[in-house]
């Protein structure tokens, strides 16, 4: 029999307490041999995440402070940790990655990057630590310190975690780092390091390896919270077998969802020209500001392209409907010891297919302005030209009307772009979130499966929104968080209460008087005070009123 209260343990205590980030997308950072920027690096960061850390590990190693801080910490990056698709640089002719696996530098991969095979990763991997050694020491340093855990959740831009080598490439380079830090630090030549010495170990514990997990799907920690990147919602960025993602013709690659095809193929060529194009959201303001502001070297980039991006935007058509994983679930779903199995699994498979189905629909809605406003923008320009040569031969009559049509065009494609910007970003996590939390409220073989914060990440918006069901009464309140990015972004709706950057964290500490009750603690990290502090969120329930 269920019931629809949960019920939580009165003499409930964790062992933990908890930290949470997501999207960083650290990519190829900066080079060390030329000191020089990656064009498509957008994580400057590297600093403030350790001193994050530190903070937090003192909290936890201070006497005076409250009981509820004296644990050690469980660190959750959920998903889009590390920026896969951008990376661009290449191997030299003579690595063992060319000479004794036959990866060939040439067509696609010369052009765009290394694929998606696991030695190709593996290479990748290695690329993005060395351009940020300073965030992998402070994973080091994090992990020095006994029972202190890092959980690396798998998103849609950092998919390649799927693989066990890459995993072990992760683990060997954290170690690494840390003991290049360690001898650097101790021969006085780390003066500028964040991360201070302290009672630190020459080399990691033995341990550490088993203290870092690579879940396949989603985190279920109850009564705490249930976590998941939220990129299979997304029908751009949803792969059809998340749990083995791999390409079925050819399973030493992964099979890509549509989203990154566009990313590796179009969106890096557009950051080559427009470098902040990543950081408007949703991803339609930078449509308006290109077609408004950048019109002819929008068309140049395309033309100078048009194959790259008949091809993105091919893709993007061809997958869109292809995001099935129904059959898969009993299959993988015992394979990955996922935490949530059985009906309650389906259940939510079902939810995640119907989602897509609602989300399609309005990417379509979305798309169709676009290509509309593109074409209008375009029949401009011919008709402009039109009425200039009319008007060159003296033929008034036939000019003026060019330029009457050429008017009626610009109107138009002005008014689709008023349209496109109220497009709101068309996932819609908090509401996936509560038909969640109806799920996972119902008692399941006699075990509650109930949460308190249902925690996402992917659409780089820092949120938290009550989700508590109407009409019951728990013995905590229900909450949908996102954790946001550490990624610069310009967001209209939320410009003057988020600014530019906000390095938006979310912290559990279960023991403290009023957990049940209060809000949880999204905060974000100021790097000039060297603290966190609540974050801005905006309370678009009350601006709609």
């Amino acid at each position: 029999m269920r019931r629809d209260t949960p019920q939580r343990p009165r003499n409930f205590t964790t062992t933990h307490n908890y930290l949470v980030l997501s999207d960083l997308h650290l990519s190829e950072g900066i080079d060390p041999r030329s000191g020089k920027l990656s064009a498509t690096e957008d994580f400057f960061h590297d600093e403030s995440f350790a001193r994050l850390l530190v903070y937090h590990l003192r909290l936890s190693r201070d006497l005076a402070a409250d009981p509820a801080l004296r644990k050690p910490w469980k660190l959750y990056i959920n998903g889009d940790f590390l920026e896969y698709l951008q990376v661009v640089s290449l191997p030299p002719e003579d690595h063992p990655l060319v000479t004794t696996c036959g990866v060939k530098l040439e067509g696609n991969i010369r052009e765009f990057g290394l694929g998606t095979s696991q030695p190709e990763s593996v290479w990748k991997t290695g690329k993005i630590v060395e351009g940020h050694p300073v965030f992998f020491q402070a994973l080091g340093w994090f992990l020095a310190y006994p029972d202190n855990e890092l959980i690396l959740v798998r998103g849609n831009h950092d998919v390649e975690l799927y693989w066990p080598k890459v995993q072990e490439a992760i683990l060997y380079l954290i170690e690494k780092q840390y003991r290049i830090w360690y001898q650097k630090t101790t021969r006085g030549l780390n003066i500028d390091s964040p991360l201070p010495l302290d009672d630190h170990p020459q080399a990691l514990p033995a341990d550490f390896r088993r203290r870092v997990s690579f879940p396949a799907w989603f985190v279920h920690e109850p009564p705490l919270f249930y976590m998941e990147h939220g990129h299979q919602y997304d029908p751009n960025n949803a792969f059809p077998n998340f749990l083995d993602p791999i390409l079925p013709k050819n399973p030493k690659l992964i099979e890509l969802p549509a989203g990154s095809f566009f990313v590796r193929y179009f969106f890096n060529q557009i950051e080559q020209m427009h470098p902040f194009a990543d950081n408007l959201r949703p991803l339609t303001r930078y449509i308006n500001w290109a077609i408004n502001e950048a019109f002819s070297d929008t068309v140049r980039m395309i033309m100078r392209r048009p194959s790259d991006f008949w091809q993105a935007i091919s893709n993007l058509l061809r997958k869109q409907g292809k995001f099935s994983q129904n059959s898969n679930l009993a299959r993988f779903g015992s394979r990955y010891k996922l935490p949530i199995r059985g009906a309650q699994l389906h259940m939510l498979e079902d939810l995640r297919q119907q989602a897509l189905k609602a989300t399609s629909q309005r990417n379509g809605q979305a798309l169709r302005r676009i290509t509309g406003r593109f074409l209008l923008h375009i029949a401009a320009w011919i008709l402009g030209l039109l009425g200039l040569r009319e008007f060159v031969l003296a033929d008034y009559l036939p000019a003026l009307a060019w330029f009457i049509a050429c008017g009626g065009s610009l109107l138009a494609a002005a008014r689709l772009g008023g349209q496109l910007s109220e497009v709101d970003n068309p996932l819609d996590l908090p509401e996936i979130s509560r038909r969640i939390v109806r799920i996972l409220n119902r008692e399941y073989r006699g075990t509650s499966t109930a949460v308190q914060f249902h925690i996402f990440g992917h659409d780089h918006c820092a949120a938290i929104e009550e989700i508590t069901p109407e009409g019951q009464e728990l013995p905590y309140r229900q909450w949908y968080v996102n954790t946001g990015s550490w990624l610069p972004i310009f967001e209209e709706m939320n410009r003057l209460s988020r600014g530019d950057i906000q390095l938006a964290f979310l912290r559990l500490i279960p023991d403290r008087p009023g957990f049940d009750r209060e809000p949880p603690e999204l905060l974000e990290w100021h790097y000039q005070e060297n603290r966190p502090r609540p974050i801005r969120v905006l309370n678009r329930n009350a601006q709609q009123g």
